[in-house]
């Protein structure tokens, strides 16, 4: 167990000199990151879609959320959406009906569709790790995916390792 110890004249709030557990010491790895191989998020930000949505924003930046709802009686109405029973409300955002459409031609450009789909079937579209995202299969209740490449051993996996993680965490280990 990692103890921190208070400096000397320093004070913290506990008390002067008193040791404080913070768990463990983490294992010395590298914290570099190795470079990316294309920089696809550039690329993104270079293209017309993503000129005119900043455009757009220099736009919209003075708006104060005073005015755009003074300008709009059914702005809470018309950006918001609901899923059973979480609510997603942007309305209190510097958004009107022209960024929506921009952020729509914004993810066409990106061709998002298609990356979702790639994404659902396990594809590898993780450019970083050369690997499929697992945010999907994180979240399935399946006992298999997806279809052909089971992730499902290694997520059960990472799920014991975090519960343990977890409780070890509780019991102040």
């Amino acid at each position: 167990m990692l103890l921190i110890q208070a400096r000397e004249g320093e004070s913290d709030n506990i008390g002067p000199g008193w040791k404080v557990p913070v768990g463990r010491q983490a294992p010395a790895r590298s914290r570099t990151l190795s470079p990316l191989s294309t920089p696809t998020v550039s690329k993104l930000t270079l293209s017309p879609a993503w000129r005119a949505l900043a455009a757009h924003r220099e736009k919209i930046a003075a708006a104060s959320l005073t005015e755009l709802f003074a300008a709009d009686a059914s702005r809470a109405g018309r950006f918001s959406i609901e899923a059973g029973e979480l609510m997603l409300d942007y309305s209190k955002h510097r958004v009107d009906a022209e960024t929506m459409r921009l952020l729509a031609a914004l993810a066409a450009q990106a061709q998002l569709p298609g990356w979702i789909a790639r994404m659902f079937a396990g594809d590898t579209i993780n450019s970083t790790e050369a690997r499929a995202v697992l945010h999907v299969a994180l979240r399935s209740g399946d006992t298999r995916f997806p279809e052909g490449l089971d992730v499902m051993p290694a997520v059960r996996g990472a799920r014991e390792r975090m519960r343990g993680f977890v409780d070890e965490a509780q019991r102040g280990g």
